[in-house]
């Protein structure tokens, strides 16, 4: 059975490279009669998912208000194919008309060129011959990107994760800025250090009697791969989100690495807040990646789920009054979000504690009052529910903040501090 290949086109305006959607592509096989036939889309693009490999194919294009125009003897399952055209009369051309065309432009037999016109051929040829050796680039960049991500997997898969790091930093080396895999190296290597992090983390965690210079060890390199891990999702990110797909197969290409560098990211964020290991490098990446998301998703318990990372996230870097206004926004998603409700209070009390120049302590009773009107909320949903009793074991020791500024919960949190009365 003959093997198929596909062969995309594009179509952009001469003078602004602007695409031109709407236009009529024509493909004839040079050593046959007939012809396949496309219309481009919107991004002025159309793939031709069966054209046959090894074959040679005449393209023409033509659209209204546009010149015709064509490229010759163009190999079967090339990518990045452009066709210029320029202002015309919108005339579409025949075979006939074709297979003449490219007779003439080869052999300079069945008709006279203009000087203009053999410059416009030379033209072409070297486009073709562009086309064809980026195409040929792009093939063996391709293999040896598979093998990459393949002896990555395997590593990971082997739980080896320098290994598999190894395997994707090599990967961002030999195919740097191809939207078609370069994200997922970034992506695949972000992955890897994150559960790096987490197996060393939960080893100290786990093991008795280490030596506390071992543990700190640990917990340097445990930050600074997580650190790693959102710098590798934020490169993804900032290659995606300045990404213009060239086809319909390489848009739901993108999309799916767009989807997967937010998923892991908002994981990775998760864990850095939870272990108290965020700096810049995760903070920095949280704000843009998160930041843009939320602009995009439509979905209320998305958005809440996000924006509670990000406040988490700003909470353990010590920037509390912006963590304090993202679980307002979250809360106002989810008001019985008890992660949100906890995360607010604490928030509000460290900060909602300052200092003078003199060392004496300054409590912000308003800022006081609303963590104690959420902590009340916090604890009946929270009560009995595996997934909060880690943080519902903090709240004691909350109250008690609370109770010695004389602080205590009210129903209604738009009501002005209350102070307990001593007895």
């Amino acid at each position: 059975m003959a093997q198929i290949e596909a062969t995309s086109v594009r179509v952009e305006t001469a003078d602004t490279k602007a695409p031109v959607a709407g236009a009529t592509i024509d493909l004839y096989r040079l050593d046959m009669a007939g012809k396949m036939t496309g219309t481009t889309d919107k991004d002025g693009a159309v793939t031709f998912a069966d054209t046959m490999a090894g074959m040679s194919y005449i393209i023409v294009a033509s659209a209204p208000k546009f010149a015709p125009n064509f490229l010759p003897r163009v190999k079967a399952g090339l990518a990045g194919i452009v066709i210029p055209l320029s202002v015309g009369n919108g005339r579409r051309v025949s075979e006939v008309e074709a297979r003449n065309a490219v007779k003439t432009l080869e052999t300079g037999e069945g008709g006279n060129l203009t000087s203009e016109q053999r410059a416009q051929i030379l033209k072409e040829k070297a486009s073709i011959a562009a086309v064809e050796a980026k195409n040929a680039k792009s093939q063996g960049d391709s293999e040896v990107a598979s093998k990459l991500v393949n002896e990555g997997s395997a590593a990971f898969n082997a739980k080896n994760y320098t290994l598999a790091i190894a395997k994707y930093d090599e990967g961002i080396a030999a195919v740097p800025d191809f939207i078609g895999i370069t994200p997922r190296f970034y992506i695949n290597k972000g992955i890897s250090l994150k559960q790096r992090a987490v197996a060393e983390y939960r080893r100290m965690s786990e093991t008795k009697d280490m030596p506390q210079q071992d543990k700190n060890d640990i917990s340097i390199k445990v930050e600074k791969d997580l650190g790693d891990a959102a710098t590798s999702f934020g490169k993804a990110w900032d290659m995606l989100k300045a990404s213009t797909a060239a086809s319909p197969e390489m848009t739901k290409t993108v999309e799916g690495y767009r989807d997967e560098t937010i998923t892991n990211a908002l994981g990775t964020f998760r864990i850095a807040a939870q272990i108290k290991k965020v700096g810049e490098p995760v903070a920095i990446p949280a704000k843009a990646i998160i930041g843009a998301y939320l602009e995009q998703q439509n979905d209320a318990a998305k958005k809440a789920e996000a924006t509670i990372v990000l406040a988490d996230v700003l909470r353990q870097g010590g920037n509390y009054d912006a963590s304090i206004a993202e679980y307002r926004k979250a809360l106002a998603l989810a008001p019985e979000n008890p992660e949100a409700l906890f995360g607010a209070a604490l928030a509000l009390i460290m900060g909602g504690t300052t200092y003078d120049d003199k060392g004496t302590e300054i409590k912000d009773k308003a800022k006081y009052q609303e963590a104690a009107n959420y902590l009340a909320k916090f604890e009946p949903l929270a009560k009995g529910n595996p997934k909060y009793a880690e943080i519902a074991t903090e709240v004691p020791a909350l109250v008690e903040v609370l109770k010695a500024a004389d602080v205590v919960p009210v129903k209604d949190t738009k009501t002005k501090v209350t102070t307990r009365k001593k007895t």
